[in-house]
């Protein structure tokens, strides 16, 4: 358990490199495969971004519409302009690449399953910790008391107690 919750916390910072390097060479964007641009797609609807980690630059010549901003986000730090040139009209698109956003949604969702695999290491590792003081008690041998016994057994000597008196 805490070798597994070992890599994971290791292998953190590698994450965002290994989605780099998978869409380094897919660029430019347009020029990709359909499954890597619907992919990419709905990436940028559900976290409002455009790009991987240059925004609308990686897209080359034809922004997808999935990276427009709506009407409510113009004019916010949310979008930017793209310039216009032969082949692109004015758009307005969002401001913030994907990869910063999804790297930091990987970086929670592993960071929920460090805690939860930790905090199970710790009762795991609190149990070990009670059987071996269990072991250890059991183990320990107890003299038992003695009892004395005589065959030539007297009677008790008990001495009779005082009536109480009255204290008013």
């Amino acid at each position: 358990m805490m070798v597994i919750a070992g890599k994971v916390a290791a292998s953190k910072s590698q994450v965002q490199e290994a989605m780099k390097a998978h869409f380094e060479d897919k660029k430019p964007l347009d020029k990709a495969d359909e499954h890597t641009q619907n992919s990419l797609d709905a990436l940028q609807k559900e976290f409002e971004c455009c790009g991987m980690d240059k925004g609308y630059q990686d897209w080359g010549e034809h922004i997808p519409p999935s990276c427009h901003c709506p009407e409510y986000y113009k004019n916010t730090s949310k979008c930017i302009e793209v310039p216009k040139t032969a082949n692109v009209s004015e758009e307005v698109v969002y401001s913030e690449p994907c990869l910063p956003l999804v790297v930091k949604y990987v970086e929670k969702a592993i960071n929920g399953m460090l805690g939860i695999l930790f905090g199970f290491a710790f009762f795991v590792m609190i149990g070990v910790v009670m059987a071996v003081v269990l072991l250890c008690q059991m183990r320990r041998q107890q003299k038992p008391t003695p009892m004395t016994f005589s065959v030539h057994s007297s009677e008790p000597d008990y001495k009779e107690l005082p009536e109480p008196t009255e204290n008013i």
